[in-house]
């Protein structure tokens, strides 16, 4: 008797699942007051400074809380945590509070900065003790002398002293540091310093043709943008990019007129920009979202629930992230992952065994 083995091979496909991307929601700050700032240490834990109380969440801002009121009322302008615990914010009359216990209290650090009216925009921590605030003072009555300054802190704030102080120079508006030595600057008047010795000196870059800088960010010691407004056409917005540490600056293209007043990258790729009309509320403000996933070569408009402008945007990686801005706006992206194309039961090799039970004839086909 014959018996013939018969080898059947077969595919399993599982069709690609694609889930809608770039797409994002309002979430419910609890306020109407203008939110300045935002920061996430991670997928969970987030703060927001701006007008009102500091918001805290640890669910990815399902839910955010005031936390305990500040020392010393005010607009606190910008934001920043190192971990879970430690964070630091700044604002108006050069102010500088820091928390230790993730923002449940708050404490006031002293500067010497005392012109007559001082402002820090942006503050930075390479880690818990290293860090630095820039902002500057556009001068009173009767003396209208503008001043630049860089604050600077080895002991987590408990002493910050100046590292630049210069006089007839517009404000400094934000700063970005690639690690404790390499760091960047840039403000009003399109200007830019920049200093490699973790800023025992401050040295002026090649000027960017743009009226004022709101953001600036560097993935790393080469790649770096700023944003902010252009004086000219065709946009009244700017984004410049450096490949050479800000030796040269390319001027970037997209497709809005609205201010840019914060940008943020999670790698030399993939970035986001922010911003929207200047003043004004409800009906006569619009919000920008620019993306781009190529450097900045190109970006792309991403269509938002909200029309109100947005100051500050934070993401944690390429899918999760936040921005906030006027009205006590909130509001956040999540991309899911696509299910990629699975083949199962794919037959890698052949292989013929002994023909039992079969015992009245040996031979098989």
């Amino acid at each position: 008797m014959k018996c013939r083995l018969l080898t059947i091979s077969f595919i399993m496909t599982f069709t690609a699942i694609s889930f809608p991307q770039n797409s994002w929601m309002n979430q419910n700050s609890g306020t109407s007051s203008i939110l300045q700032s935002v920061y996430f240490i991670d997928q969970n834990n987030g703060w927001i400074s701006g007008a009102g109380p500091i918001l805290h969440t640890t669910d990815g801002g399902q839910t955010w809380s005031p936390q305990t009121t500040p020392p010393l009322s005010g607009y606190y302008v910008d934001i920043y945590f190192t971990d879970t615990m430690n964070g630091w914010a700044c604002g108006n009359e050069a102010r500088i509070i820091h928390t230790s216990d993730g923002g449940n209290n708050w404490v006031e650090q002293p500067t010497s900065y005392t012109y007559p009216n001082p402002i820090l925009y942006d503050i930075y921590f390479v880690n818990p003790d290293t860090g630095w605030a820039v902002g500057g003072d556009h001068g009173a009555f009767p003396n209208y002398v503008n001043h630049r300054v860089v604050l600077y802190t080895t002991n987590g704030g408990n002493t910050w002293s100046f590292q630049l102080n210069q006089s007839y120079e517009k404000p400094l508006v934000s700063v970005s540091f690639t690690n404790s030595t390499e760091g960047y600057a840039a403000g009003e008047w399109g200007g830019i310093i920049h200093t490699s010795n973790g800023g025992s000196s401050w040295l002026a870059k090649t000027p960017i043709s743009s009226y004022a800088l709101y953001g600036v960010y560097f993935a790393d010691s080469s790649n770096g943008w700023v944003s902010g407004e252009f004086l000219g056409l065709p946009h009244v917005a700017s984004i410049s990019k450096t490949t050479d540490g800000g030796n040269t600056w390319q001027t970037q293209t997209f497709g809005t007129d609205e201010y840019l007043r914060d940008i943020y990258f999670v790698d030399s790729l993939t970035g986001w920009a922010v911003g929207g009309t200047i003043g004004g509320s409800g009906s006569n403000q619009h919000e920008t979202i620019l993306h781009t996933t190529d450097g900045g070569a190109t970006w792309q408009m991403q269509a938002s629930p909200s029309s109100s402008t947005l100051l500050g945007v934070s993401f944690v990686d390429a899918n999760d992230g936040w921005a906030v801005g006027v009205d006590g706006t909130v509001l956040t992206t999540s991309n899911p992952l696509s299910i990629e194309p699975v083949l199962a039961a794919v037959p890698s090799e052949y292989a013929l065994l002994q023909n039992y039970p079969n015992p009245f004839n040996p031979e098989t086909n």
